[in-house]
């Protein structure tokens, strides 16, 4: 019924997700807002912007950041995809957000 990739995704903790967890805990906060703001603009559209500021006022935990944008797997790599298309089409440096 489900893909194999989305339960294991969920329920399992491998070593490619242990190694992108640590690598997210060593990033500032901001990064990791951006990170995510960038996962919603791929996903869901809009502007990138407002998904950053929307995203700050909520002023989540980093531990959150993490989890949320982990429990996003296997679709966030289509979502960041998505994200850097959506950004050169308009104009925008990844390095300039």
């Amino acid at each position: 019924m489900f893909d194999k990739k989305v339960i294991q995704c969920a329920f399992e903790t491998g070593p490619e997700e242990e190694k992108l967890e640590s690598y997210m805990n060593a990033l500032d906060y901001n990064t990791l807002l951006k990170i995510e703001a960038l996962m919603y603009y791929g996903r869901d559209g809009g502007k990138v912007d407002d998904k950053i500021r929307y995203l700050s006022k909520l002023k989540e935990l980093k531990e959150i950041i993490i989890n949320t944008i982990l429990e996003k797997c296997p679709s966030y790599r289509a979502y960041f995809n998505e994200a850097i298309k959506k950004l050169k089409r308009s104009g925008i440096e990844l390095d300039s957000l």
